[in-house]
């Protein structure tokens, strides 16, 4: 499997944002205050999820455009979707585009952090899965080598979703992408 850079990976979410033109953005975990999805500002109404106060506040600071909301996205996630319903109108085709990183690394927090921390992916899955608008939307995951690893769902805990039910389903670069079908 290849990985990208950080670089690559802002071009990667580029292009998605250029295909779907979605008019919200929704990124879950912002390293070092940095989010992906910051580029998006002005285009979209972006928000940023993090758990980390810090984090929340260099974002903010770095990005005043961008909505920034400090809390588990596992918990802030349904809230923030429920409220979406202000932004997203039959007539769109693409609702949000979603960029799921919110993860410690065991190679470079620590094991015992990841598994004190486990990602919030799963939750943050089902909550999109049981958003009405979540079959037009697209969800971008990151760092899909980690699946397994400590802190980390399984493959057989991801599969178990279904996402392939709701969208269609490519795994590529590091990044599983989800994508409304046809």
């Amino acid at each position: 499997m290849s990985y990208l850079t950080c670089t690559d990976k802002r071009a990667v979410l580029r292009a998605y944002f250029d295909r779907y033109q979605p008019k919200v953005v929704v990124e879950t975990g912002i390293w070092a205050g940095g989010g992906s999805c910051m580029q998006f500002a002005g285009e979209a109404t972006v928000y940023l999820i993090d758990c980390d106060e810090d984090n929340c506040e260099q974002a903010h600071s770095s990005c005043p455009s961008a909505v920034v909301l400090c809390g588990d996205s596992a918990d802030v996630l349904p809230h923030l979707l429920a409220q979406l319903e202000d932004y997203v109108r039959i007539d769109e085709i693409m609702p949000a585009l979603f960029w799921l990183d919110a993860h410690y690394v065991p190679e470079i927090d620590g094991e015992e952090h990841a598994v004190d921390h486990p990602t919030p992916l799963l939750a943050e899955l089902q909550a999109i899965l049981g958003w009405e608008h979540a079959a037009r939307s697209v969800v971008l995951v990151d760092d899909l080598r980690l699946l397994g690893e400590p802190g980390w769902p399984s493959r057989a805990e991801l599969a178990a979703l279904d996402l392939g039910e709701t969208w269609d389903t490519q795994e590529q670069a590091d990044i599983l992408r989800l994508t409304p079908r046809g």
